[in-house]
């Protein structure tokens, strides 16, 4: 996976909103708990029934605290394993297209048709796995609309398959097996 992104582009444009929505909801119970704390530590010396209500044993605290931090790493770190191991199979799967076209390739040149017809399938083939890296990587993005940031990188030459099989898989509500079904 290569990032493009600089560490400044959280204050650009579009890249700012996605990342604002993502972190809105932690963000607002994160600000609430700090307004209760900052609200509980100004009035603990002035509402004299607080005091007492808020003294908790060292040992208590203690406890609940390495309790809670032991989950918040133990979390943290199974999503990151989940997300390497999500990156490395997303490669292999890159790497398994590329061997497989690359055998499919090598197969219509040893092909006894017109070399013209063979060329022309070679090249739609390459087009078509182009096509469905572009499409499954969509997928993957998980956001429902319909300006996937996945579909904003080139292909090998679009415009040369058919614009109706465009159009209608646009219109088609499973791309990527669109896409793989035209391959087979």
């Amino acid at each position: 996976i290569y990032y493009t992104r600089s560490w400044f582009t959280i204050f650009s444009g579009t890249s700012c909103s996605n990342q604002v929505r993502t972190f809105y909801k932690p963000f607002s119970v994160a600000l609430t708990c700090m307004c209760c704390s900052i609200l509980l530590i100004v009035f603990e010396h002035q509402v004299p029934f607080l005091e007492s209500l808020l003294h908790i044993e060292s040992a208590a605290y203690a406890s609940f605290s390495s309790l809670l931090g032991f989950f918040i790493v133990f979390r943290t770190s199974m999503a990151s394993s989940r997300f390497w191991e999500a990156c490395s199979v997303v490669r292999a799967m890159m790497g398994d297209w590329f061997d497989g076209t690359s055998t499919l390739v090598a197969y219509l040149r040893a092909s006894d048709a017109d070399p013209d017809v063979v060329v022309g399938h070679q090249q739609l083939l390459i087009r078509l796995v182009s096509l469905l890296n572009l499409m499954v990587l969509g997928e993957l993005e998980g956001e429902e609309s319909q300006t996937k940031r996945a579909h904003t990188h080139e292909l090998l030459d679009v415009q040369s398959i058919d614009r109706e099989s465009l159009e209608m898989l646009n219109t088609s509500a499973n791309r990527p097996e669109v896409v793989f079904q035209w391959i087979q």
